[in-house]
């Protein structure tokens, strides 16, 4: 990881996962679209690249078509439920 905590394109996590998109969420929290495993996963990670509450997807473009709304879907409702507790 980069020494700014950034999840940008290829960055590889410590579990062996390679970001594909990130979104950072909260000051320490991110959204990550990533390669793992002969699939696609979105996680939640922190900054030190520990992740957590996966949805796990196949190996297909339908596959990685149906994570990235995943990932859009989650981004987008950790931001509006970050605005309204915050």
């Amino acid at each position: 990881m980069s020494q700014n905590n950034s999840f940008d394109f290829g960055i590889r996590l410590p579990n062996g996962a390679t970001v594909i998109q990130a979104r950072r969420i909260d000051i320490d929290a991110h959204i990550v679209l990533a390669r793992f495993d002969n699939g696609y996963v979105t996680w939640q990670a922190d900054n030190s690249g520990c992740t957590y509450w996966g949805h796990y997807f196949g190996d297909t473009d339908c596959d990685l078509a149906c994570a990235l709304q995943d990932f859009q879907t989650r981004a987008a409702g950790a931001c509006r439920l970050h605005e309204v507790t915050t």
